[in-house]
């Protein structure tokens, strides 16, 4: 045991080690309640119609990044959860690849890491491929539960440019990707009224609603 944990404080596995122990750390955090599992999150939906503004190569890269990261299942599921999955396989390849080989050489070690990480990333996306369809339900569920609602952006919004708006939940506040109709603004920190959902687009609409 003493050797195992001090392999994974060594130089070659550290960086595998700390995001484990973040995980770790998030989850303790969260069974108490000081967090909730939509506090670190990413949205991964590319905002197609901004793209329309840049360059060609610049909207294909963005795209290109949006399909690997709906490869791997991010988006589908909270960054932490895919970060749980991710980050064991993770570690227990590092500390595995630099202990068979005998290696203390970070410089090295970072050479092993890439590997490892490409095939941690499949092992967590076949991991949090049941937790899809549950989180798809939980989503459904929501989409019916918001609608009508009175939302807070948390930035400027319009119709070309989306952003991030929240609506207060019966346990926490439930946070929305959300455009409003063309020729509508609503500025940051207002109150708006959340009208409808585009599944197309993964996004609400919104129309400006004074309390």
């Amino acid at each position: 045991m003493k050797e195992l944990v001090d392999a994974s404080f060594s130089s070659v596995n550290i960086i595998p080690t700390f995001l484990l122990l973040f995980v770790i750390g998030y989850w303790l955090v969260t069974l108490i309640g000081m967090v909730d599992l939509d506090s670190i999150d990413i949205d991964v939906d590319v905002d197609v119609d901004a793209d329309a503004d840049v360059d060609v190569d610049g909207g294909s890269s963005l795209m290109w990044l949006n399909h690997v990261l709906a490869f791997f299942n991010l988006g589908k599921v909270p960054l932490m959860v895919f970060l749980t999955f991710l980050a064991l396989p993770l570690w227990a390849g590092s500390v595995l690849a630099n202990h068979y080989v005998s290696n203390t050489s970070f410089a090295v070690s970072l050479i092993f890491l890439l590997p490892v990480l490409i095939a941690s990333l499949f092992i967590a996306k076949f991991l949090t491929w049941p937790f899809v369809k549950v989180f798809e339900h939980m989503d459904e569920e929501e989409d019916t539960t918001v609608i009508g609602k009175i939302c807070r952006t948390l930035g400027t919004i319009d119709h070309q440019h989306g952003g991030q708006a929240v609506v207060e939940g019966k346990s926490s506040p439930i946070k929305l990707f959300v455009r409003t109709p063309e020729g509508k603004v609503v500025p940051k920190g207002e109150t708006a009224l959340v009208i409808e959902y585009q599944p197309d687009k993964k996004y609400y609409l919104i129309d400006p609603y004074k309390l």
